[in-house]
């Protein structure tokens, strides 16, 4: 009678693993995508990690002859450019004003965390959660923009990356759609604009 219980019990079990999608057939391998990621993290399972080396700065080399730039960054590295940074600035030429602004651009399905106030590139401090939880764009957003008119007050700069002498990094939350999943990840960025590291969710065996 014992004997037969048990069996009873083992069967009960199984089945209820079944329904419950866990058992694997022999050879079988099961895949998982984490919902979330860890500004900042990169050395734990289910994260492509990427240190760029040399690291890449968004800047104007020569704006007498070209006034605005494109670094694009591929952050899953298939082949296809995920995000589009683009700096751009008056002509020196220009007498009485100036102005210059740095934008990030999430190409196709991408998104990006911003701060809904105001729409601007949100700054996620080391280790914060990025995930559904974050407030997301597909828009263009501001990382830092000014202008100025002379014999006017100058307005205040737009954006979160304002330098003010001292350089900062701060996290740039993304997320990139394939096959309805959203994959998420981060780009790390100084407030003088230096690119040095990203990283994104991949799906891993269990």
């Amino acid at each position: 009678m014992k004997a037969i219980f048990i069996i009873i019990t083992l069967s009960l079990f199984a089945a209820y693993s079944c329904m419950k999608g866990d058992f694997i057939k022999p050879g079988e391998k099961k895949t998982k995508l984490d919902t979330l990621i860890l500004a900042g993290i990169t050395d734990t399972i289910g994260v492509k990690y990427y240190n760029i080396i040399p690291d890449i700065k968004i800047e104007l080399n020569n704006p007498w002859n070209d006034t605005d730039t494109v670094i694009n960054i591929d952050i899953n590295n298939d082949g296809t450019n995920d995000f589009s940074f683009s700096m751009s600035m008056c002509h020196p030429s220009g007498l009485g004003g100036g102005c210059m602004s740095v934008i990030l651009t999430p190409i196709g399905k991408n998104e990006i965390c911003i701060d809904t106030n105001n729409m601007w590139v949100d700054t996620i401090p080391y280790m914060d959660t990025i995930s559904s939880n974050k407030n997301w764009s597909g828009k263009n957003s501001i990382l830092y923009s000014y202008s100025w008119i002379m014999n006017q007050i100058p307005s205040p700069a737009k954006g979160y990356w304002t330098n003010n002498g001292i350089v900062s990094y701060y996290y740039i939350g993304t997320r990139i759609k394939r096959n309805e999943k959203y994959y998420y990840g981060w780009i790390k960025l100084s407030t003088n604009f230096i690119i040095s590291e990203y990283a994104i969710c991949e799906e891993y065996e269990y």
